[in-house]
């Protein structure tokens, strides 16, 4: 090969060293999320991401709510819910779930590595069949408040950058217990971005609790 042309082969070498490095940058984009509340209309307290979400293999969002302002950061973790607990008979039920909120409102209890938790569904703030699985955590817990996981963007997405996620609230609880309020107290808001079991990234909120938002 002569100098001249082994030089360039090189130097395209280095700026693409194969074909998987091109894709895997393209996968991850070096962006940093974009988090606020809304309310929208008919009084939705909605959290807005605005994030190149649809960029990702298997993704998806897990928010927690503490209330507790002695929690520390160490207890306070992901599920790593569609990697752990998406599987089998479980991920049967969240797709009859979804094709059912098309038509009306979704509440499935479901127990799951002895974690209680409930499958909501329903119409969300863009018209789109959507679900959710919510949990209480215990007034025992270190960081007790709520959890809710988003395995389904795509029934959440304005479009290829932005996410309305609908956070229970305590107009579920009637049905479901009284002790269940979810994410109507206030506290912080913690939300991570996955793709399967891995953290994309990590964010920290002040939550005002349900009715609060622009």
């Amino acid at each position: 090969m002569p100098i001249r042309s082994f030089a360039c082969f090189l130097a395209l070498w280095l700026v693409f060293p194969s074909g998987r490095a091109t894709a895997a940058s393209a996968e991850k984009p070096k962006l940093a999320p974009e988090i606020s509340v809304r309310q929208l209309r008919g009084g939705r307290t909605t959290l807005r991401i605005k994030y190149p979400w649809k960029a990702y293999t298997q993704p998806s969002i897990e928010v927690r709510l503490v209330t507790s302002r002695k929690a520390d950061a160490g207890d306070v973790r992901p599920l790593l819910f569609v990697g752990n607990f998406m599987k089998g008979e479980l991920k049967v039920k969240i797709y009859r779930a979804t094709d059912d909120a098309a038509t009306g409102t979704v509440i499935l209890p479901i127990t799951e590595k002895e974690l209680d938790m409930d499958i909501l569904g329903g119409r969300n703030a863009l018209g789109k069949p959507a679900i959710c699985i919510a949990r209480q955590v215990p007034e025992d817990d270190p960081a007790r408040g709520a959890g809710a996981v988003f395995p389904q963007l795509s029934s959440w997405a304005l479009d290829d950058h932005t996410l309305y996620l609908n956070l229970p609230g305590k107009a579920t609880a009637p049905v479901l217990g009284a002790a269940k309020t979810y994410f109507a107290p206030a506290g912080k808001l913690h939300v991570w971005f996955l793709r399967g079991n891995e953290v994309v990234w990590r964010e920290e909120i002040e939550w005002k609790g349900m009715g609060a938002g622009k």
